[in-house]
């Protein structure tokens, strides 16, 4: 019998709301420098506009795990885009600096749950080998998101002004919703167009489905591997939300593009990103069957990514030339994004069907580094008037996040070491 290709749909749903995520993130950047201009903002206000996201998505990605480890995927994620995107046609009613950080938090507190809870689905549907790959063209369509972005928020707020960006993003998230709830399943035994093949196929190289497996902290909160992957993404995130939060301001700002030339050159590092998140899911896996699974084979690429990235970003930040710049700083950002995929399929090698709760609490160090980022860009850039420095300073932050790889092994999974 030849098997079904469910997976692969169910696969395509996620990457489809990973792209409105980033969408929905990537929007208030591109509209900052109208949204200072209207009620008179400072470089440091916008920065704890942009962090109060980040705040309240680090706080709730623990509980949002949880709650599709313990409910289901089916359920519990178009809760969260319901939510979310509500909150982003709200912001569009924003009146000032306080209810802009009071919008932004309720609007992170809705997308925290979207990637654990995706993890959670994902660890159910898809093989071990095929996690790399898979976790590649996710995050790649992250990039593809919040490349897409710049240039229609652009053209949105040349027609109609910065609020109506917002109501036309959520628009999207809605309808994801109601697609998602009729096509996916939390088991691929209840899926009506999964045939045994397909079922056979998944369940062979997952041992078994499991409906709601007992979360073991005390493994979870005692892993090194679990604790050095947390510190690396949080640097790693660090330096990523500059480009989410900063890069059209600097751009604008600092390079003088005016608006549509800096939504296009906005794009520019995402799409790189994107290229390289496939490439780096793809390697990883063809490394992982090469290798027999080694624990190198998911570390190499992180590692080597994240320090590339300091040869193209301290030269981007540093020249004069303005394409250059944004050639260098676009290379930069594409040399950690090999990686990234690779952050999301070792929380899935080492969690299992833990998964949601581990990358729950990856993804809350994360963006704890998500948090600082756009508060410490802001800060030195208002106090000393200079973009380069904050450039540099992410430079280190991206090393150090290399180095921390040292430290984490995919091969010992938490799950395995308790049912054996």
């Amino acid at each position: 019998m030849k098997r079904t290709n469910v997976r692969y749909l169910i696969l395509g749903m996620a990457m489809l709301m990973y792209f409105i995520t980033f969408m929905d993130r990537v929007n208030i950047s591109v509209a900052a420098p109208y949204i200072s201009e209207e009620f008179g903002l400072n470089k440091i206000q916008m920065g704890a506009i942009f962090s109060a996201f980040t705040l309240s998505y680090a706080i709730f990605q623990m509980p949002g795990g949880w709650l599709g480890d313990r409910f289901g995927a089916r359920v519990i994620l178009p809760i969260f885009v319901v939510w979310w995107s509500a909150w982003t046609a709200f912001t569009a009613l924003g009146k000032g600096y306080t209810s802009l950080l009071l919008l932004r938090f309720g609007f992170g507190v809705g997308e925290a749950g979207a990637f654990p809870v995706a993890q959670t689905a994902l660890s159910r549907w898809l093989r071990p080998e095929e996690r790399g790959l898979s976790q590649g063209l996710l995050q790649s369509a992250t990039r593809i998101g919040s490349a897409f972005t710049p240039p229609l928020v652009a053209l949105i707020i040349g027609w109609g002004g910065w609020r109506m960006a917002f109501i036309v993003c959520a628009a999207l998230g809605i309808a994801w919703a109601i697609g998602w709830w009729i096509i996916y399943r939390d088991r691929p035994e209840d899926h009506p167009f999964a045939n045994k093949a397909e079922i056979d196929y998944i369940l062979n190289g997952k041992k078994k489905s499991i409906d709601t497996p007992k979360t073991p902290w005390s493994r979870i909160l005692s892993s090194p591997s679990i604790w050095a992957l947390c510190l690396s993404y949080m640097a790693f995130i660090y330096v990523t939300y500059i480009y989410f939060n900063w890069f059209p301001t600097y751009l604008k700002d600092a390079r003088d593009f005016p608006l549509l030339k800096m939504g296009l050159y906005a794009a520019l590092p995402f799409l790189a990103g994107a290229i390289a998140n496939t490439l780096g899911g793809i390697i990883s896996d063809k490394l992982m069957k090469k290798t027999n699974g080694s624990k190198w084979a998911r570390r190499i690429i992180p590692l080597v990514g994240s320090i590339t990235l300091a040869f193209f970003m301290v030269p981007g930040a540093l020249v004069e030339n303005n394409v250059l710049s944004v050639i260098l700083l676009s290379l930069a950002l594409a040399s950690s994004e090999f990686g990234i995929g690779v952050y999301w399929a070792s929380a899935l090698d080492i969690a299992g069907p833990h998964a949601g709760t581990v990358s729950g609490l990856m993804n809350t160090f994360g963006n704890l580094g998500g948090f600082v980022s756009p508060l410490v860009f802001g800060y030195i850039v208002q106090t000393t008037g200079n973009w380069a420095t904050p450039f540099l300073v992410a430079s280190v932050v991206s090393i150090a996040s290399a180095l921390l790889w040292l430290m984490i092994d995919p091969t010992k999974k938490i799950y395995e070491e308790i049912q054996g």
